[in-house]
């Protein structure tokens, strides 16, 4: 026989018959003759189906089952449906996976399932892979020697699948899918510890390394004596240092002073203003705000992230305030009356104060008056002022030297009781009085009229009234007891008399 391809062409050498291939559905044509007494037939032709069956649906192609947990069976549609497990056991009802152990292989174990449909062909396997998986472990590594202020990695390896959670023993808390590496910072020697890891199967253990040990070299500082224990505000600290151990690059020194405190709440350092440092010594200058007392003093290094602070001084500094001043005594007062001013101090003890009054504004400069020291406080002084005048403090110092002034300006005003020249005379009778005064005016012409002003010692206007007669009964029963200054204006002249009543 001689076997032809569907175009007729000769198969192969003619005589071997074709193979054909059964994995795929496909239909094959050939042809054929034979040769019988010399004689050759027709050709025959051979139309050959290959028939298949779809492989089954799975539901799931990959299978993640936490170890211990119970099982579903795997699940695949189809006809017929035949599962072979991983044993190559062949069964028809469909496997629940073992999940006593976790899974080895990295692959999986790979369970495969065929059906057979209506043709009675068995279809190609389709595959399901399961993975027995387990809860974590964590190991710590990296144990380091570090500076003080200097991070310090720890790496962290997990079994099992993430993602992963976990909880170190000084609290860091994180989230990852795989191995990682943090960074602490440790403030002295330091074990890290694992207080938890988790994956979706549940709390792990630590592994092979369960804790990590980050040596903390902590340098020093030695304040040492100061070079001078009484200074004021605005002058110059000095102390010596000493060192231990190694600084990190950008660490810079600084000096420090704090209120001594019984409660240790209380204590709060300050920076002394403009440090500088020069071999082992360092020099600041006291704020000029500072409060007086009794002060510990330190140096320390600001160390990035982590400052170093050193030893308190063995000197107990004691600073002394500047001096403040603040006058006070704004008041009225009448003419040839005395008033008294008053300056309260802040500060030690004694002031030497000078003051001036406001007769420099007007281009005839007051002479400057100087209040020998003093440690009364306040201080009180008199002046006798013949009219309206300021009075101004132009400094205050102490021992310290020159301080602030608060309140520097206190006025009296001056009222005159009598015009200089009375054009007019004026009788207010009885004086003292008790429920009214009679108003006389000698020399009141009848076109003229008389402005009355009743006013008590502190310049507030009580009563108003005009007169165009000589005599005017002026009633004062609702006022108070006291000294009260009556004004009589006629045109541009004026008198003022004092009125005492009971």
């Amino acid at each position: 026989m001689i076997w032809y391809n569907a175009d007729d062409s000769q198969f192969g050498n003619g005589s071997q018959a074709p193979v054909l291939t059964t994995d795929v559905g496909r239909t094959f044509t050939y042809k054929v003759t034979q040769t019988v007494d010399g004689c050759v037939s027709p050709k025959a032709t051979l139309n050959i189906v290959i028939q298949t069956t779809p492989v089954p649906t799975v539901a799931k192609s990959v299978v993640e089952l936490c170890q211990g947990s119970t099982a579903q069976p795997l699940e695949a549609t189809g006809e017929k449906l035949k599962w072979t497990d991983p044993t190559g056991a062949v069964t028809t009802t469909a496997p629940v996976p073992p999940t006593l152990n976790a899974t080895k292989n990295p692959d999986g174990d790979i369970f495969y399932v065929t059906q057979t449909g209506s043709t009675g062909c068995e279809s190609a396997r389709a595959a399901i892979k399961v993975f027995i998986q387990t809860v974590p472990t964590l190991s710590l590594s990296g144990a380091n020697t570090v500076n003080l202020g200097i991070e310090a990695p720890i790496k962290l390896s997990f079994t099992g699948v993430g993602p992963y959670s976990y909880t170190l023993s000084n609290g860091l808390m994180g989230n990852t899918t795989k191995d990682t590496t943090v960074l602490v910072l440790p403030t002295r020697t330091t074990i890290y510890q694992i207080a938890q890891v988790k994956n979706k199967c549940g709390v792990g253990l630590p592994g092979n390394g369960a804790t990590v040990t980050i040596t903390v070299m902590v340098p020093g500082i030695q304040t040492l004596a100061l070079t001078a224990s009484t200074l004021c505000v605005g002058t110059q600290l000095t102390t010596n240092f000493l060192t231990t151990g190694s600084f990190n690059t950008g660490s810079a020194f600084k000096l420090q002073f704090a209120k001594v405190e019984a409660d240790s709440a209380k204590i709060a350092y300050a920076d002394v203003l403009n440090g500088s440092v020069s071999g082992g010594q360092i020099t600041g200058t006291i704020p000029t705000a500072t409060a007086g007392g009794q002060y510990w003093v330190r140096v320390i290094a600001t160390n990035p992230k982590i400052p170093i602070y050193g030893t308190i001084s063995p000197t107990l500094l004691t600073i002394r305030p500047a001096a403040t001043a603040a006058l006070t005594g704004t008041q009225s007062i009448y003419e040839t009356q005395t008033a008294r001013l008053s300056i309260a101090f802040t500060g030690e003890a004694p002031w030497t104060v000078m003051y001036q009054d406001s007769s420099y504004a007007t281009g005839i400069r007051g002479a400057v008056q100087t209040i020998p020291p003093t440690a009364a406080n306040p201080y009180v002084f008199e002046v006798k002022p013949d009219k309206t005048t300021a009075y101004k403090l132009t400094s205050v110092s102490n021992d310290c030297g020159v301080g602030t002034r608060t309140t520097t300006t206190a006025v009296i005003t001056v009222s005159q009781l009598l015009a200089v020249e009375e054009p007019f005379s004026v009788d207010v009778f009885p004086v003292p009085a008790t429920a009214s005064v009679t108003v006389r005016i000698n020399g009141l012409s009848a076109q003229k009229m008389a402005s009355l002003q009743l006013t008590d010692v502190n310049g507030r206007v009580v009563q108003q009234q005009q007169m165009g007669q000589t005599k005017l009964l002026m009633l004062l029963d609702q006022y108070p007891a006291g000294t009260y200054i009556l004004r009589i204006q006629v045109g541009e002249q004026a008198v003022s008399k004092r009125i005492m009543k009971l």
